[in-house]
């Protein structure tokens, strides 16, 4: 299941309980595709 961000903070607002990365930036296609082969290069599963 992937939840984005957003749906985690309506989440947390409905349990009454702040969000704390509400601010945080949405990584960039590139860098998620980056740190997926650094994990690919030592040998573990990404997707």
């Amino acid at each position: 299941m992937n939840v984005n961000v957003l749906d985690r903070a309506t989440l947390y607002e409905a349990l009454g309980v702040p969000f704390p990365l509400r601010d945080a930036p949405v990584p960039s296609p590139e860098l998620v595709e980056r740190v997926r082969e650094q994990f690919r290069a030592h040998g573990l599963s990404a997707y």
